[in-house]
Formats: structure tokens, sequence, C-alpha cells
């Protein structure tokens, strides 16, 4: 719980309705480039989860920050769920940390990641360990799908979710290397995967012997209308150059 009191602090607040609804009271840690949360509040049960989002994009765009750090209290369900739902992952569980009049509470730390890690080896007794395993595990999930989440936050279709969910939908995606000019799939092939493109271009035809009718470049999604409808596809789609792209299987993801 290492804290340095001579680092200034900033803070915000929320209006709705041309009234104060909440607010949020931060210190950016310089040396570990993380951003604590010391205090907020919130009068209307709506706004919290908004401040947070808020912070986290102040902690990327003007902060540069590596993570945002928050404890938050076991009995404080909806925050810990928006939280969650933010991208927000739990690292330490401190029992019994915090006394609200004659009441002790447990606390959950919880770290927001903007940037990739490594975690370190080091030699634990067997009781914390077991608490190391949960923790990496959590971790693990934040790794290894930054790269997919950062591109799907910019795609306009998954603009409304938070980074939780969007960790939660790269799990489903697996990545295929595609070599200049290989057909992607054929037309009245079913339109079992939708794709994103990371790297390179693929074109559209109707016809392979016609100019092509759409081209497709990075961060954009192609094959989606067969894959959200289930039928088959209407055209032809090929790797115009070197490309790496994701996909997502309908069979694991349902979609009604």
């Amino acid at each position: 719980m290492r804290e340095n009191r001579e680092m200034p602090t900033a803070a915000f607040l929320a209006e709705r309705d041309g009234k104060v609804v909440g607010g949020v009271h931060f210190r950016f840690d310089e040396l570990d480039r993380c951003v604590r949360i010391l205090n907020a509040f919130c009068t209307d049960q709506l706004s919290l989860g908004a401040m947070l989002q808020h912070l986290l994009k102040i902690s990327q765009s003007q902060l540069n920050a590596f993570y945002v750090e928050v404890d938050i209290l076991v009995t404080s369900v909806r925050l810990l769920i928006s939280a969650e739902q933010l991208g927000f992952v739990p690292t330490a569980y401190l029992p019994a940390f915090h006394r609200s009049g004659k009441n002790i509470v447990d606390v959950v730390k919880l770290v927001e990641f903007n940037q990739n890690f490594l975690i370190e080896e080091c030699q634990l007794r067997t009781q914390a360990e077991t608490v190391s395993a949960v923790v990496r595990r959590c971790l693990d999930d934040q790794t290894s799908g930054l790269a997919v989440v950062n591109l799907l936050r910019d795609l306009k279709i998954f603009s409304d979710l938070g980074n939780g969910e969007l960790h939660k939908l790269s799990r489903l995606f697996t990545q295929k290397l595609v070599k200049a000019w290989e057909g992607i799939f054929d037309k009245d092939d079913p339109g079992e995967e939708a794709f994103v493109i990371m790297r390179g271009q693929i074109d559209i035809f109707l016809d392979e012997k016609q100019q092509p009718i759409a081209s497709f470049g990075l961060g954009q999604v192609f094959g989606e209308f067969a894959f959200l409808d289930g039928g088959a596809r209407g055209a032809w789609g090929e790797s115009s150059r070197w490309t790496a792209h994701h996909s997502v299987d309908r069979q694991t993801l349902r979609v009604p």
C-alpha cells in the first residue's frame, strides 16, 4: 500500500442535468506510470461507472499510464460489476481491511492495464502461491487479448462495449495467416466466420474473373452479414497481400 503523499493529486466532477452527481480524486504516480484512485463519490447510483470510464480515457490519452488501480469494498457489488465490465481485474484481496463504524469490511484491489507486461517469477509459500495463481489467471486474460481489444475498441460495431466485455469477446477470436492471393472463402460457402483485418487487404469478388467490388484494410470487418444471419456467402473473398487477421467462429459465438 505504498503511497507517496508528496505527489500532486487531481480530481474531476460529474454533472447530470446541471447538478453535481459525483467525483473522482486520483494521483498519477510518474515512477510506476500508474493512476491510483484515492476517493470517489456518487449520489445518483448511475454515474460512477461512467466516471471510471472517463478516468481510463484520461490515463490512456493524456497521462500515458501503464495501469489504473482502485480499491473497492466487497459490499459495493454494483461498482465491482461496473469495474469488471470496464476491464479491471482483481490483483489482491485484503480481508478486514476497512473499518466502517463497528464493522470491518474486506477490500478488493483491482487494476486495468493499458499496455502489455511481464510477470516476474519468484519463490512463494504454498498459501501465497495459491493466491498468486488466481491473480495470474486474471492477468493472463488481460495480456493475451490486449492487441485484439485495442483493435476492437475502434470498431463501430463494438463501440458501446467496455474493456472487460471486449476482453471476453477477444477470447473467441483465433488468428489466421493468409498468403497473398489466397482465398478466404468461396461464394455459397456457409457463413460460419466473421473477420477483422490485422494487416494487409482483402478483396471481394462477385465473379472470379471480374474486378473486385469492394476492398477492406486494416481494422475493418468483413464477412459479418453471412455470419450474423447464418446464410451462405454471396461473393468470393481473397487476400490481395500477405495478411494477418483474426476470425470468430459462429459455432463458438452464438448469434440469435
